[in-house]
């Protein structure tokens, strides 16, 4: 398991998911469901002056982690939702507000 990875933060990375890592290896990261977070705010904030808020990443990112859970569980996967997400549930749980 990659830990303490680091992803640049280039148009390639962010646009196309283009990573140095091998393919396999991503998608088993917790990085591109970040990635895909901070893009899908994109949209519901394009016409506002205001930016996206931190509370509001991190809860796009709960609401992916949700359905990840629950598809994951479902399958009989429950050990791969956990090595995506542990890293992040500690995190949320440890955070100062």
């Amino acid at each position: 398991m990659l830990m303490y990875n680091t992803v640049d933060l280039t148009p390639e990375n962010y646009l196309l998911h283009l990573t140095p890592l091998p393919l396999a290896t991503y998608k088993k990261t917790i990085t591109p469901y970040l990635i895909n977070a901070a893009r899908s705010l994109i949209p519901a904030f394009w016409k506002k002056t205001a930016t996206p808020s931190m509370t509001d990443w991190i809860m796009r990112i709960e609401d992916m982690r949700t359905i990840e859970e629950l598809i994951l569980i479902a399958r009989g996967q429950t050990q791969r939702y956990q090595k995506i997400w542990l890293h992040w549930l500690q995190w949320l749980t440890n955070r100062q507000p």
